[in-house]
């Protein structure tokens, strides 16, 4: 988790996690095996996406599985305003 107290809008986000995205995705070679790291990311907006931190954990886990299950490696915001 990534938790960032500055005001930011949907763009600043998404375009502050892609760096996150670089700076993890890497291949280590070890004299046993070669690994590539990767991660997926979900994004999500206080207040436009919850105002709880159950809730916008909830808002931010929903695009993550949805770049999981797409097998894309990388970022998607939250696209909903909170109910």
């Amino acid at each position: 988790m990534i938790l960032i107290t500055d005001p930011i809008n949907s763009e600043s986000a998404e375009l502050n996690t892609e760096r996150v995205l670089g700076a993890i995705a890497k291949t280590v070679a070890t004299s046993a095996v070669v690994l590539s790291l990767s991660c997926d990311i979900g994004v999500c907006l206080c207040p436009d996406h919850g105002r709880s931190l159950s809730s916008l954990m909830k808002a931010a886990d929903q695009p993550m599985y949805g770049v999981k299950q797409l097998g894309r490696k990388g970022v998607a915001m939250t696209e909903y305003p909170e109910a």
